[in-house]
């Protein structure tokens, strides 16, 4: 800040004091000045000329209607306050507009003819003597013209300059296109307002911009100076807060090779959007190196308003690279009464010094050849430019009117004409300019703290189309021609902080075509709009593995069990029987969805509808031997137990149903006990009525007499205490290499609780071996839902027993843990047999100790039934029962041999309860088949009187008549039937 303030320090010492040598007068100052002065004016600096090797004016007028369009804006504003507002009454206001040939130093050097020359008779805020003929007569470099106020120049840089100066000399300076974010501070520029919104504002326009395209990977070109620098800063502030990246950002100054800078962005291709916050100078530059490397249509460009606000035949130069880029600028309405204002000045009448250049240009006439014509629309011209910025400057003018009327009504109500001058003072000028409000030609016209108003913004879109003159000055009798205009497709409001679109699309049809990065939704129509991002979005399922910038990233997909943490940065197991919710974003773990027979399932339907068949030709059976028990051949297969069998595989054939039905701890219990008394109840009498055939045969033989225990009673005894000691299962067993340590519990007792919160570690006595030590958990029944509690803990009820022992040495106390018994029983069981795919299966587990202790037990009695069967398999054909046996033992032997393997092989748990089930049945149907449906047909078809047995004649051998019958069934004998 230092280096300003002595450039001014210099600069009002030249202003305040005489020179005396020729080589320090400001000669190369342009004497072109267009003034229209009144009681009270204001002070204008603008450009209308280029400038000569940056210290002296060129004599070159901008090209276009810069010289008509700007000088007239202030000329029309000052008459409308003069003629028609209601501002200023029987006060004139004038103006006077001087050129700072497009350089900073001749804007600050025009700057001083605003500050008043102290003379010994006056005071710095009090001389107003000098009139405009005095000071164009006079000898001075730096001619004084006396205003109240002074319009900023066009550029930020020349305003920071100015405003410097005018800070000390307390001049109130008003800027209407100077956007410079460094203005705001008004430590600095306390005295400096303007009617737009500093470069933040437009920084933040851009940002949301392209927030909404949905870009989130840009590249930033910026000029050296305030300009450039501080919008940068702004476009850093607003893209962080929106999650947009920066891939990468140049600084260029005018002297600068860009060569490099456009490599670099080529490098940068995924950052299709770049922004380019620069003078105009810098963005030809920029442009040149990007046509270089033949990089048309790679990029879309976003810029500030400097390219705005330069001339159409300057865009037009890189117009093949340059369409179809957006341009950021203020608010500013082309107003209607403006240009029908300049349609009736005329060059013959008029005081502005450029009007006749402008005229040239505009209708490709010459002066000095005289062939220039007066009745001319120039409005009509090709080359005529509408510029909005005219209207800015409008509200600037209309903002000193405003401020000044206000003092005066305030502090000199009567003061009239020239006297009214007197009354304004600058510091007084500068309160008011504080506190002014009205309604401008842009809208509301209110300063903040900062000195800074506005906030809205239109997006313009360069593009090739019919040059259309707006407002509906165009010749309707000419062709229209295409050529490089700006439509107008958004506006974006600070206030609401919204983009608002217009009727107009915006065309894309100047880029390159590429590959999107981003796949579209499934249902989701392409846009068109093209891509500027650096990673795609991972989609669900997938982790990011972050790069440098936030905004790139590399996707790794998780595995299938496995859901997102650490705010998708990684991946992690779930928990058994829980699967990555997909409605979540695999986020979370859910439950599995248990996976169990179903009695709507095609199978569980047509083993249910055997079992129900199968079950009414039990019962049928049943009341047939109830209802003729009597009958020979059924007493001799001895009733009693005979209905213990049919009650058994009546109980197999439900215990089918109940398999089919959804499990639960009480289900599986109740399916395990059905299970096995209906093996039990079945083949523990058909055993009794074996050994029973045996005893009374060999006993015939070897003719023994008075046989114990084969009476009815005692069979049904023999056989029920055989089905006891499968019910009753007990079994104990030693632990006494366990130690109890329970954790987190005040007592040891709640350990035989059901109601345990966390799991209880089991550990090995500390005097083993420490490769032998391990820790177990029991965990809580709890943490396995509904379902049941754990069946890997078959230990569901223990005492543990500590008995502190040493040995006479001193060694380590022994502990010596013993259970006193423990009751293996089924529950209902999750399992999920591969923890990649998301299948849990519920099914009792009937626990692989019940099931080989069951297995065990009947086989050994079929076997036994087996073996008894063989040996009365020499018995005459009428007591050839013990075959019928004989077949369905070894019937039930395959079966289960065949069942066994399969059974504890199967992965499936529905498949296990389908073999199981389809065993039951197949065991139970053929036990029914082989033992009933054979004396079924012979009570039926088989008249009583011709199935007798003789007595035994011979006590040796058997006499047994054959019959003209073909029945195999033997009858028992009377004497058997008797007992």
């Amino acid at each position: 800040m230092h280096c300003p303030l002595l450039v001014i320090s210099g600069l009002l010492t030249l202003a305040f004091v005489r020179p005396v040598a020729d080589e320090c007068l400001f000669s190369s100052i342009s004497k072109n000045m267009y003034a229209s002065p009144g009681d009270v004016n204001i002070g204008v600096i603008m450009t209308q000329t280029h400038g000569i090797n940056g210290n002296k004016c060129d004599s070159t007028q901008l090209p276009g209607s810069w010289g008509i369009e700007y000088p007239e804006a202030v000329a029309f504003a000052v008459d409308k306050v003069n003629n028609e507002f209601q501002l200023l009454p029987n006060i004139s206001l004038g103006f006077y507009i001087l050129d700072d040939c497009e350089m900073t130093s001749m804007a600050v050097a025009q700057s001083l003819s605003f500050i008043v020359q102290p003379a010994a008779s006056c005071h710095l805020d009090s001389c107003f003597h000098h009139t405009l003929s005095d000071s164009l007569d006079s000898d001075l470099d730096v001619p004084f013209y006396d205003v109240i106020g002074v319009v900023a120049p066009m550029t930020s840089i020349a305003t920071v300059s100015i405003s410097y100066l005018y800070t000390i000399a307390k001049m109130p300076i008003v800027g209407y296109i100077t956007s410079s974010e460094e203005l705001s501070n008004k430590d600095l520029h306390p005295l400096f307002f303007r009617v737009i919104g500093p470069d933040n504002f437009q920084a933040d326009a851009m940002i949301k911009f392209v927030f909404q395209m949905g870009w989130s990977y840009i590249s930033i070109v910026y000029s050296q100076g305030t300009y450039g620098e501080r919008g940068f800063e702004s476009l850093k502030s607003s893209a962080s807060r929106y999650n947009i990246c920066i891939a990468t950002s140049h600084k260029v100054d005018e002297t600068d090779a860009t060569d490099l800078i456009a490599s670099d962005l080529f490098n940068h291709v995924k950052a299709r959007v770049v922004i380019l916050f620069a003078e105009e100078l810098q963005t030809k530059h920029v442009l040149n190196s990007v046509v270089k490397l033949n990089a048309i249509g790679q990029f879309i460009w976003i810029s500030s308003d400097s390219i705005f606000i330069a001339s159409k035949e300057s865009i037009s130069e890189h117009a093949d690279i340059f369409v179809g880029a957006f341009v950021f600028f203020f608010y500013s309405p082309l107003l209607r009464e403006f240009y029908d204002y300049v349609k009736k000045q005329n060059f013959r009448t008029t005081r502005n010094p450029w009007f006749k250049t402008a005229w040239e240009y505009l209708t490709n006439c010459s002066f000095s050849k005289d062939n220039c014509v007066e009745n001319v629309d120039i409005l009509r011209s090709p080359k005529f430019e509408f510029m909005p910025t005219t209207t800015l400057l409008i509200d600037a003018i209309l903002t000193f009117a405003n401020a000044a009327h206000n003092l005066i009504r305030e502090l000199c109500p009567s003061a009239q004409g020239h006297d009214a001058r007197a009354c304004i003072s600058r510091v007084n000028m500068v309160n008011y300019l504080k506190n002014v409000s009205f309604t401008g030609y842009t809208g509301a016209i209110q300063f903040d703290n900062n000195g800074d108003s506005g906030g809205r913004y239109v997006i313009y879109q360069l593009a090739y189309d019919s040059l259309n003159v707006p407002l509906g000055y165009g010749d309707p009798n000419s062709t229209l021609r295409k050529g490089l205009v700006m439509k107008e497709v958004a506006n974006y409001d600070r206030s609401t902080g919204t983009v608002q679109y217009t009727e107009y699309n915006i065309s894309w049809a100047n880029l390159i075509q590429k590959e999107r990065i981003v796949p579209l939704m499934p249902g989701n129509a392409d846009s068109g709009i093209p891509e500027s991002v650096c990673s795609r979005p991972c989609v669900a399922g997938e982790y990011k593995i972050q790069k440098e910038l936030a905004c790139c990233w590399e996707c790794r997909r998780c595995r299938d069990n496995e859901r997102i943490v650490n705010k998708n940065t990684s991946c992690e197991e779930c928990p058994e029987f829980t699967w990555p919710d997909p409605l979540l974003d695999f986020t979370t773990c859910t439950e599995i969805r248990l996976t169990y027979y179903s009695t709507s399932d095609t199978l569980s339907i047509l083993l249910i509808t055997l079992a129900t068949l199968t079950s009414v030709l039990t019962i049928f059976i049943a009341v047939f031997y109830h209802k003729f028990r009597e009958l020979q051949v059924i007493k001799a297969s001895s009733r009693e137990l005979s209905f213990i069998q049919l009650l058994a595989i009546l109980t197999g054939y439900i215990n089918v149903i109940s398999f089919q039905t959804l499990p639960s701890d009480i289900s599986c219990v109740i399916n395990f006990f059905l299970f096995c008394i209906s093996f039990s109840a079945l083949y523990a009498p058909l055993l009794m009525k074996t050994i029973r055939i045996y005893r009374i045969f060999k006993t015939s033989v070897e003719n023994i007499k008075g046989l114990h225990f084969i009476s009815p009673i005692s069979q049904v005894c023999s056989s029920s205490a055989l089905i006891v000691v499968q019910v009753i299962h007990i079994r104990s067993f030693h632990c006494s290499s366990w130690k109890k340590i329970i954790l987190n519990h005040g007592r040891s007792e709640n350990f035989f609780q059901w109601g345990w919160e966390k799991p209880i570690y089991i550990e090995r006595a500390p005097n083993q071996q420490k490769s032998e030590r391990r820790s177990r958990p029991i965990y809580p029944p709890a943490s396995f839902g509904a379902v049941g509690r754990l069946a890997d803990v078959r230990e569901r009820f223990c005492v543990l027993l500590e008995v502190d022992l040493r040995k006479p040495q001193g060694d380590d106390p022994i502990c010596l843990c013993v259970a006193v018994f423990s009751i293996s029983s089924p529950s209902a069981k999750r399992s999920q047999l591969v923890r990649t795919e998301p299948f849990v299966e519920l099914a009792c587990d009937l626990t692989f100790l019940g099931l080989t202790s069951f297995l065990a037990y009947n086989i050994i009695l079929v076997i036994l039934c087996a073996i008894f069967a063989f040996k009365t398999r020499k018995l005459p054909d009428n007591f050839n029962e013990s075959r019928f046996i004989s077949m369905c033992v070894s019937t039930t032997l395959v079966i289960w041999l065949a069942f066994v393997p399969t059974y504890f092989t199967a992965g499936m748990e529905y498949i296990r309860i389908l073999i199981l089930s389809v065993a039951l049945l197949l065991n139970h149907t053929v036990a029914l088949v082989m033992l009933y449906l054979p004396k079924l047909y012979a009570a039926i078809y088989i008249p009583s009187e011709s199935v007798r047995t003789n007595r035994f004649n011979s006590p040796t051998r058997l006499h047994v008549p054959r019959f003209a019958s073909t029945n195999r069934v033997a009858p028992s004998l009377r004497d058997m039937d008797n007992m």
